[in-house]
């Protein structure tokens, strides 16, 4: 009998360490997570008509800001399950629920090109490592754009991760996270200078954001690891065999050479670039996989 109580306080004693424990590190990964640090460097952001059509054709073809904060920018659910908890993708209007009138012009540069929000919190879904390669002047068209939107009220509810997920994003995964992803120091400068040319492509391919389904190296995304982060995207080494007409009408159209559909989590946004910058991109892809 003594013995098998000893066992008991032993196991309790272990279970209360392991507790403790728990409770530690979830406070640790609390903290972590809304204690980023990065410095914004703000940007201009000129008014004029050109600039803010710039600001529209990148935010709605290219850096599909509009996939996540809706066509009008009023801002959408992204998760909502109760394991992990809700996460919105902000109403970025002046109106009633949007960031719009509040935000700083460091604030909208820590958030986009640093993974940071305006309430000092990481931001998770933001895909800010592919944002964080947007030139000053592209950054302050999308600004520009984005202040001439009309005013939408739309109220969300503010993040909350669970016991969970707060665990999972704060530790294990946490390295995973746009702001731990960037090289802080050297966000903004210029962009190559617009034109069909492999640099180009490139800036492209980065700022549309490619690298998040279709892998970093663009070599694809398995569906096991998209179970925790963007859908999985294919290798796009075919793509680069494709006539660059072949590539712009794939684009368009949604449909390979060989007849097949593009998967529905292929953003057809980017069926709204132009001619231009696909064959900026297509060089860009045929470059990177022949070189």
């Amino acid at each position: 009998m003594k013995v098998l109580k000893r066992i008991i306080y032993i196991l309790g004693g272990l279970v209360g360490l392991l507790l403790v424990a728990v409770v530690g590190l979830y406070f640790v990964a609390n903290w972590r997570l809304n204690n980023p640090t990065a410095s914004g460097r703000p940007v201009q952001i000129p008014t004029n008509a050109a600039v803010i059509a710039r600001g529209e054709h990148l935010v709605h073809a290219v850096t599909d800001c509009a996939g996540c904060h809706g066509n009008n920018l009023e801002g959408k659910t992204l998760l909502d399950d109760p394991q992990l908890g809700y996460i919105a993708a902000s109403n970025l209007t002046r109106g009633a629920g949007g960031v719009g009138a509040s935000f700083t012009l460091e604030d909208w540069e820590l958030a986009i090109r640093h993974g940071i929000g305006g309430d000092g919190r990481a931001l998770g879904a933001m895909p800010s490592h592919h944002y964080a390669h947007l030139s000053d002047a592209d950054l302050g068209a999308i600004l520009a754009y984005i202040q001439s939107v009309p005013p939408v009220d739309h109220e969300l509810p503010p993040r909350q991760l669970s016991f969970i997920a707060t665990l999972l994003f704060g530790t294990v995964a946490y390295g995973d996270l746009p702001v731990t992803l960037i090289e802080h120091a050297t966000v903004g400068g210029d962009a190559p200078p617009e034109g069909v040319t492999v640099e180009y492509g490139q800036y492209l391919v980065d700022i549309a954001t490619c690298g998040d389904c279709h892998g970093a190296d663009l070599r694809g995304r398995s569906p096991k690891e998209a179970e925790t982060g963007p859908p999985a995207g294919p290798n796009l080494v075919a793509a680069a065999t494709w006539s660059e007409q072949e590539f712009i009408t794939t684009m368009r159209t949604r449909r390979t050479p060989s007849g097949r559909q593009l998967s529905e989590e292929m953003p057809s946004a980017y069926g709204g670039m132009t001619d231009a910058e696909l064959q900026a991109i297509w060089r860009y892809l045929r470059h990177y996989f022949t070189q």
